[in-house]
């Protein structure tokens, strides 16, 4: 299996789009409310960065940026409350 590439982010950072530092019980919270677990390369990358846009695309996503996980929007959080999520997290199976 070919390893994802590392998430670059785009600097300086559009912080209203960044969340707070994330949290194991942020991260178990989310999961909780999805009823699935968060993938490992996305929270990988949310602990380096809590949301905001990316510095380059990746090759078949059309997604520029990755939600947070926290209290504002954009933030995963609260697009479950919403009904509203980004379509990489919407198309998800549940576990």
């Amino acid at each position: 299996m070919t390893a994802l590439p590392r998430i670059q982010w785009r600097v300086p950072a559009y912080l209203p789009y960044v969340q707070p530092a994330l949290t194991d019980a942020a991260i178990e919270d989310a999961e909780r409310q999805l009823r699935f677990r968060l993938p490992d390369a996305y929270v990988a990358a949310l602990r380096e960065q809590n949301g905001g846009y990316l510095r380059y695309g990746t090759p078949g996503i059309s997604n520029e940026m990755l939600w947070g996980i926290g209290p504002r929007w954009p933030s995963i959080m609260k697009g479950i409350s919403t009904g509203h999520l980004p379509m990489s997290l919407a198309g998800s199976d549940a576990a």
